[in-house]
């Protein structure tokens, strides 16, 4: 039977060193979930680009988006993520975050380039810093449609933004809070009111994204 190894129990023993090198894998694992779900955004984004320069172009007829989504799933067994319901998503994530929304992709143009960083929409009194941006990669995509079904202005979607970035929110904690966004509305702007006028935090809509 083997024998418990012995060691001191300070910062160089063996309790240091697990506690260093579980730190190290946790930071790892955190990294690369990060790195995976901007690039599956940058995905979405990209495919929602090219899916709404083609539907609502009127080029594809009725069904097409249901007719896609059944033949990836039969020629990419196992792929998750790309149902009717969600292609059509990521439409409007597309719609709702481009910075250019009346600029879209050629009808004709048959590529998805998927490198291309998504240039979205920012607020009209202040330019996006990088915490914004990266706030916006951390947060997964179906909290991002959640928070997009659930506010109206552009500026109440980085509140939640920055919000399920730093309180790493689930859909679940979510939903709830967009519910009573006005109550946490007035509390950001006792909290910081210059930052909020200045980004035109008003009283919140509610409008499903179409």
């Amino acid at each position: 039977m083997r024998g418990t190894p012995k060691g001191r129990s300070g910062p160089g023993g063996l309790e240091g060193a697990v506690k260093t090198i579980k730190t190290a894998i946790l930071k790892s694992r955190y990294l690369a979930a990060r790195k995976a779900n901007a690039e599956m955004l940058k995905l979405y984004f990209n495919v929602g680009a090219y899916v709404s320069a083609h539907s609502r172009a009127g080029t594809w007829g009725t069904g097409a988006i249901e007719a896609i989504s059944e033949r990836l799933s039969l020629e990419l067994p196992g792929l998750r993520g790309f149902s009717p319901v969600n292609i059509k998503n990521m439409r409007i994530f597309y719609e709702r975050w481009g910075k250019c929304p009346n600029r879209q992709p050629a009808v004709g143009d048959s590529k998805i380039d998927v490198d291309a960083v998504p240039q979205i929409r920012q607020l009209a009194t202040d330019d996006l810093n990088e915490s914004d941006l990266a706030a916006f990669f951390c947060v997964g995509f179906t909290q991002h449609m959640a928070i997009l079904y659930g506010c109206t202005s552009v500026p109440e979607r980085w509140y939640y933004i920055r919000q399920t970035a730093l309180a790493f929110w689930s859909v679940e904690e979510l939903k709830p809070l967009l519910a009573g966004s006005q109550r946490l509305l007035e509390e950001s702007v006792a909290v910081d009111p210059v930052r909020s006028r200045r980004a035109g935090v008003g009283r919140p809509g509610r409008r499903k994204p179409h």
